[in-house]
């Protein structure tokens, strides 16, 4: 017994110890929580456990003998006194639970979240007013009577205030209509309305004309019970877009539309047209001639002028059309001295005549500049669409191809977009891709015509001069293909092939020559071959190849290049005498050299323009303009060839005017190589022998130097 009573005791002191620990764990982890309930379980449960031990007699009563005797041993005397134990634990944790969560600590805890709330509300309001655009919050109020919602100004910054032009204190808690300024009001209400209702933001910018003009722009969230709404002040920004705008599509110097403006309304028009909401319109395609002389000649300062004026002109041309028909126009410089007219409406055929005439008179006016007097004249192409394009591209082009077409047609005129001109770009194109494949084919042949001593009939050299074997177009002349050529970047190829036959054909001639006369051959080449910077060295590796002598050949310029390009044109022809080709002037009279420069020139022959054998000026007249340049040229040890000798009479007056050799259909067409080579294999003067001038041409031995 003294044992049980002993564990008894160690149990009930564990025990104590146990409830002191849950005592202060529960005062622990009971803090800030809401306890109350949890405190008055324990409680309850801890007294019922206290009173246990006054159940004790009646269970004795109630048991048996045997029972009864076990109820009274001291160890469940000891166990009863541990429950008692543990219900006092109990009790106590519930009541500190229950103290724990009295209502001071509640309202303690509101005091806090109500300090958070205001906390909260300060930060809001201090955002709201640190923004750079003007921010309200208002609050959503549903009113039976109204079908929407009413919306209460709540909060606003500093921004509104100045905006709206009242304080904070005069719009929180009245109505967003009352509150805004007139021009915002509906905006506003509408804006919060959109929010409110879909819950998705909402965005807008709008335009006020008022007496300045102003752009704003409203953003609106809706948040748990009403909406937030920004609006800022764009009318800055849109001034500077807007500067950019003008900028981006406006010409610096002229201040006419740009090409990307052009190109922008012409796009738009040429839509409308499309979509039958517009009648259709004329568009023309100005290029003014001369422009670049004068802008060389003057300097760029009178050219810039020269286009303002133009620009004027232009102006002016459009407003007139503007209050005579109503018709809408926008002038553009596309750039250099090439402008457009777009004219919306304008589609009556006579009308755009009529227009386009006016153009070209007033444009052929002089214009005053720096104390200059400028003519520029003005070619332009015209295209009238009432449907036709769908592309503003095509539009374009093909007034430019019409500006073009004027410009050939002898300048300072219109040109009107049809179906000739049409044909003709088609047969262009045509030309170019069939161009590309003789080249590959080798399609060409040369032909040979005669260059004829005028005093002894012999023939001393031969022109080589290109044809083009074309299948469906038959002989085609190189004034339809060179230019051309030139402009592919083809007339390298086709220049090193004709020189390249040129110098086989030297060969073939020399070989059947009698008595061993020397007979060359004298080729063209194109300004791009002797600009090139390797034009000797080509010529000098083709002669090499072929086996030809550099003597058999001759390379004939045009005066016109030789004056426009002299600096590096002189070098060439320097280089190719000292390698023993012989340099030839070619259209001599037609590029307004002077005495000097022809003297600069390192040249072995010169010749003479046909168009001055076949003017229309009187004998005495073309003989004077003869002799003066034979004698140019006598004087300088340079001979002299005629081209253009088509008849008995120009041969006679060349010969009086001591020619040195002629050239032209009087002597021989151009023939083919064979025929060429039976002609200087018997002794070159079969054809001469049928002429009734043969004693005048063997009368003269003058003696000069000979091109041979």
């Amino acid at each position: 017994m003294r044992g049980i009573r002993v564990d008894g005791l160690v149990l009930g002191t564990l025990v104590g110890l146990a409830i002191i620990a849950m005592i202060a764990v529960a005062a622990r982890s009971g803090s800030g929580k809401k306890t109350w309930p949890t405190g008055l379980v324990l409680t309850g449960i801890g007294i019922v456990l206290m009173s246990i031990d006054s159940l004790l007699p009646e269970l004795r009563g109630m048991a048996g003998e045997h029972l009864a005797t076990l109820l009274s041993t001291d160890g469940i005397v000891i166990a009863f006194g541990i429950v008692k134990l543990v219900g006092l634990g109990m009790l106590l944790i519930g009541v500190l639970l229950l103290a724990r969560s009295s209502p001071r600590d509640d309202d303690q805890r509101l005091i806090d979240a109500h300090k958070e709330i205001r906390t909260s509300h300060s930060i809001v309001e201090s955002m709201l007013r640190s923004g750079l655009d003007a921010k309200l919050v208002v609050r959503a109020e549903r009113d039976h009577r109204l079908s929407e919602p009413r919306f209460i100004v709540r909060l606003v910054n500093g921004q509104v205030e100045q905006l709206f032009g009242r304080p904070a204190a005069r719009l929180r808690d009245r109505p967003l209509q009352d509150a805004s300024p007139q021009h915002l009001r509906d905006w506003l209400v509408d804006a919060a309305s959109c929010a409110w209702q879909t819950g998705l933001p909402y965005q807008a910018e709008r335009r006020f004309d008022n007496e300045r003009t102003e752009w704003f722009e409203i953003r609106a969230v809706r948040h748990l019970n009403g909406v937030t709404i920004s609006i800022a002040d764009t009318t800055d920004r849109r001034r500077v877009e807007d500067a950019l705008r003008r900028e981006a599509h406006t010409d610096p110097l002229t201040g006419l539309a740009n090409r990307a403006k052009l190109k922008q309304e012409l796009a738009s028009t040429v839509h409308r047209v499309q979509q039958r909401t517009s009648v259709g319109y004329t568009l023309m395609y100005l290029d003014f001639d001369r422009f670049k002389i004068i802008n060389d000649s003057l300097g760029h300062e009178v050219g810039d002028e020269l286009l303002c004026s133009i620009a004027d002109r232009m102006r002016a041309a459009l407003r007139a059309l503007d209050s005579a028909s109503g018709c809408t126009g926008l002038a553009s410089r596309l750039g250099g001295d090439e402008f457009v007219l777009l004219i919306e409406g304008l589609v009556d055929v006579e009308r755009v005549h009529a227009l386009s005439d006016e153009l070209v008179n007033l444009f052929g006016e002089p214009h005053q500049l720096s104390g200059n007097s400028v003519v520029s004249t003005a070619s332009i192409g015209v295209v009238i669409d009432n449907g036709i394009y769908s592309d503003a591209q095509d539009a374009l082009r093909d007034a430019d191809t019409a500006m073009y077409t004027a410009k050939e047609a002898g300048k300072s005129c219109y040109k009107r977009f049809d179906d000739d001109i049409r044909l003709q770009v088609t047969n262009e194109l045509s030309l170019e891709k069939d161009l590309r494949l003789a080249v590959e084919g080798n399609e060409f042949l040369l032909a040979y015509q005669p260059i004829v001593d005028l005093s002894t009939g012999e023939i001393t050299s031969f022109e080589a001069l290109i044809r083009w074997q074309h299948d469906s177009r038959g002989v085609v002349q190189p004034g339809s293909f060179i230019e051309l050529a030139e402009e592919l970047g083809l007339i390298g190829q086709i220049g090193e092939w004709v020189l390249r036959e040129a110098c086989k054909a030297a060969i073939s001639l020399n070989e059947v020559s009698q008595d061993g006369k020397r007979v060359r051959v004298a080729v063209n080449h194109s300004k791009r071959e002797l600009l090139s910077g390797d034009f000797v060295a080509v010529v000098r590796n083709v002669i090499e190849e072929t086996g030809a002598e550099p003597w058999m050949i001759k390379v004939e310029v045009t005066e016109s290049l030789c004056v426009k390009h002299m600096d590096e044109v002189v070098p060439v022809l320097r280089d190719l005498r000292a390698y023993g080709v012989q340099a030839v002037i070619d259209d001599f009279g037609t590029g307004d050299s002077s005495i000097t420069a022809i003297e600069r020139f390192p040249i072995d022959v010169l010749k003479i323009d046909r168009c001055f054998i076949r003017s229309e000026r009187d004998d005495r007249t073309r003989a004077a303009i003869l002799h003066a340049m034979i004698e140019l040229a006598h004087n300088l040890q340079i001979p002299v060839v005629a081209e253009g000798v088509e008849s008995v009479e120009d041969l006679l007056m060349l010969q009086s005017l001591d020619a040195d050799e002629g050239q032209g259909w009087l002597f021989s067409e151009a023939i083919r190589l064979e025929e060429a080579e039976r002609l200087v294999a018997n002794g070159m003067s079969r054809w001469i022998e049928s002429l009734p001038i043969i004693e005048h041409m063997h009368r003269f031995d003058k003696g000069l130097p000979r091109a041979g």
